[in-house]
């Protein structure tokens, strides 16, 4: 057997490293799900058989144990998962008592992340009003105008920074970076 010596020399890593820190805390900076809930207003539960048109109304699809909006390409715009006492199964939403609706937008992978916002609300607000239920934020405040305007102004801000940067939310990179 034959023996080497020999002497390597490797590039110097910190600038591909702080390349990688970098995009990683901005990821970190933008990745953000904003969600609102509908909780019932006067009674504890509220009736799924009256969620079940709204939902048809805005072609929202039955995707595992929960619901989710499609954008006109065909990507996820929110989700909604339905919250009831026994264990929810989408199949039988008529049949089923509620307890809540949590409906969530993923700001980096939804392109077009207002119009994604104003459709997801626009969907809370008719739930709520056949549910006969209330609008609240993620904590269970109820949603002020103010809240849903900041939110709003948030996305809009993350979805720049991100085009910014060259990863246009909702894009293959976006959807690479945050899968």
């Amino acid at each position: 057997s034959q023996r080497f010596a020999g002497l390597v020399e490797l590039p110097a890593p910190p600038p591909l490293l702080d390349l990688a820190g970098a995009l990683d805390a901005f990821c970190a900076g933008v990745d953000l799900q904003f969600a609102l809930q509908v909780l019932p207003a006067k009674t504890e539960e509220m009736a799924g058989a009256q969620l079940q048109p709204v939902l048809d109304a805005d072609r929202l699809r039955r995707e595992g144990e929960g619901f989710v909006a499609m954008d006109d390409a065909g990507a996820a715009a929110f989700t909604l998962v339905c919250q009831s006492p026994t264990a929810f199964s989408a199949a039988r939403l008529t049949d089923m008592k509620l307890t809540g609706l949590v409906f969530s937008l993923d700001v980096p992978r939804v392109a077009a992340g207002t119009l994604a916002f104003d459709r997801m609300i626009g969907c809370a607000r008719r739930c709520a009003e056949a549910l006969g239920g209330q609008l609240a934020d993620a904590h269970r405040k109820p949603l002020t105008v103010a809240t849903v305007a900041a939110i709003r102004g948030r996305i809009e801000d993350l979805q720049r920074q991100m085009a910014e940067r060259d990863i246009p939310a909702g894009s293959v990179r976006a959807l690479r970076l945050f899968s």
